[in-house]
């Protein structure tokens, strides 16, 4: 998959969804090589624009093509809805990264931030066939829970997050203990990076993390959380 893109910065096209072009954005990693497939890391913003993302770019360096859109809700948030146009935007943004680049179409991942984390929770019930991996800072559940195979998940939420309660992502984190096979009964152990917890007895290569921090509110913990997601999906 030849490409005159520039490398190492964000660069805006267009793609058709519902009807309409959207713009997007794909950063392809330094030393770009045509025969190689990069993971894909698909980024979904919060509330008050397209760049309100954890900066994966930080961790993944020249090892992963990263996707951001714009999401098409009111405060410039996502529409988390199954149905919402927001879930077709994505559908069409992972289709047009496979035509145009050498991406890796078993390892399509999803970072989520406060509405993004709503989405990608949404996204990894009624999309797991295609996503790999997902890991969220500050979200909820959106899904109704009927859904598909396992995805690999981490969680980042703050117990002083007053704009997203813990307990909405707590729902998320136990449908996907369901979701990925994992034992409910057993103690959760510790895993680096501290404050993160390992739960028991999940299927092979899909374990769900739950790190839990204090005194952080709302934030995206941006010290931290690049490394702890692109580690996580490292290792699947």
């Amino acid at each position: 998959m030849t490409t005159t893109q520039t490398q190492n910065q964000w660069v805006e096209s267009m793609v058709m969804t519902g009807g309409a072009n959207r713009p997007y954005s794909v950063r392809l990693p330094s030393g770009y090589d045509e025969s190689r497939a990069y993971p894909v890391v698909m980024l979904l913003h919060g509330c008050s624009g397209g760049t309100n993302n954890v900066p994966i770019e930080k961790a993944s360096g020249s090892d992963a093509i990263l996707v951001r859109g714009t999401g098409s809700a009111s405060g410039t948030c996502w529409d988390a809805g199954a149905n919402g146009k927001d879930v077709a935007f994505f559908d069409s943004m992972v289709a047009d990264v496979k035509a145009r680049f050498c991406a890796d179409e078993s390892r399509v991942f999803v970072v989520g931030y406060s509405s993004g984390s709503w989405l990608a929770n949404q996204l990894t019930c009624i999309r797991s066939e295609v996503i790999r991996g997902a890991a969220t800072v500050a979200g909820g559940e959106s899904s109704n829970g009927k859904c598909g195979v396992p995805v690999a998940r981490i969680f980042l939420h703050d117990t002083n997050d007053n704009d997203n309660k813990i307990a909405d992502d707590e729902r998320a984190r136990d449908r996907h203990l369901t979701q990925n096979m994992c034992d409910k009964a057993a103690a959760a152990t510790d895993v680096d990076p501290s404050p993160c917890k390992a739960y028991q007895g999940c299927k092979a290569g899909y374990p769900v993390h739950w790190c839990q921090t204090s005194g952080k509110g709302h934030a995206r913990q941006d010290d931290w959380a690049p490394s702890a997601f692109w580690n996580f999906f490292k290792a699947l």
